[in-house]
């Protein structure tokens, strides 16, 4: 069956990921240009561990995780498509679902379209990918652009997301996250692939 789009998506380790997400939610404090130098990177870490804790501070992972729902669209696992990417140049593409489930909320979408998992760590291998989709022009050109701007106004970022994702997640941390109800199914084998569990 010939798809008629594409759904992207992508998988990263946890261990940078929560970093990120923390820092990208701080932002507008850390980057406010009058309080921002009183946050330290050990103050960063410290306000990180306390966030990872305090769910309702996260959101409720569950809505934002998409990836645990378009594997069940598509019939597989998050340690099959890893599998697939580890030998794939960091992604796997998956034809159009035969999955037939109308419990599955979008079911008929994943009947008509190709599925595109992206491996966040593998992204330098993604060149001949992205040269077969042809992606607008300028689009690594302004990501790079942004970051720059970002480094600028706030130069201490990069220091206190370094404190941050050097401590990554305890075992206590990560035990919280996978039994916490605000958190979406998957969450332990998302741990898994990447050898956190």
């Amino acid at each position: 069956r010939e798809p008629q789009c594409l759904i992207i998506t992508s998988i990263r380790d946890p261990m940078t990921w929560f970093p990120s997400k923390f820092m990208k939610v701080m932002n507008p404090k850390y980057c406010d240009g009058t309080t921002s130098l009183l946050y330290s990177p050990p103050k960063a870490v410290a306000t990180y561990q306390r966030w990872i804790r305090h769910s309702d501070k996260l959101g409720r992972f569950r809505t934002n995780w998409s990836i645990p729902f378009f594997l069940r669209m598509y019939g597989t696992t998050l340690t099959e498509q890893m599998q697939i990417m580890n030998s794939n140049g960091g992604y796997s593409l998956l034809p159009p679902s035969t999955v037939i489930d109308n419990s599955i909320n979008g079911a008929q979408v994943a009947q008509s379209c190709s599925l595109l998992m992206l491996q966040v760590e593998r992204s330098q291998d993604w060149a001949p990918l992205f040269d077969h989709l042809a992606p607008p022009p300028g689009e690594t050109r302004n990501s790079i652009q942004m970051l720059s701007l970002n480094e600028a106004r706030c130069p201490m970022n990069a220091k206190r997301y370094e404190a941050v994702k050097a401590h990554g997640l305890n075992e206590e941390e990560i035990s919280f996250i996978i039994g916490n109800d605000n958190f979406s199914p998957g969450l332990e084998e998302w741990f898994k692939v990447y050898g956190h569990l």
